[in-house]
């Protein structure tokens, strides 16, 4: 606790697997949503915000150690998640509220380290763990 006041940020660094696990898999999930949403719709041009958040989700599929393409991917996606309302299913619903507690869980960080370069996926997941524990447990009962 000592540590975290000299630097100005706590030792998340148990999170960092666990993170980086989190946003491997969260980019992973983003691929297939645009790959169901292109089969299921038969859109031929899914928008630029689908079309960046894709390649941004891809860069973090490779490089889920770096935390800002997951987070350009988490910002499109909501972007593009808000482009498509009001028509949205229940699963797009909690995906946004995912994504809402995502970004929220980032600004928490980096209000609370003041600089963004020291942001680390241990520190967002550490972060981000709790709400998105509590939205699993309300999207199954």
């Amino acid at each position: 606790m000592k540590e975290m006041f000299k630097t100005g940020q706590a030792d998340n660094s148990q999170y960092d697997d666990q993170g980086t696990a989190f946003i491997w898999m969260w980019s992973v999930f983003c691929l297939f949503h645009l790959a169901r949403r292109i089969s299921e719709t038969g859109v031929t041009d899914p928008g630029i915000l689908y079309i960046l958040a894709t390649f941004f989700s891809l860069v973090a599929v490779l490089k889920p150690r770096l935390i800002y393409p997951f987070i350009i991917s988490v910002l499109l996606g909501f972007s593009a998640t808000l482009d498509t309302m009001p028509i949205v299913s229940n699963h797009t619903l909690m995906r946004l509220f995912l994504m809402t507690g995502m970004l929220l869980s980032f600004l928490y960080v980096f209000v609370q380290q003041r600089h963004v370069l020291r942001i680390t996926p241990g520190d967002f997941y550490a972060s981000f763990a709790p709400f998105g524990k509590a939205m699993l447990a309300i999207m199954y009962f």
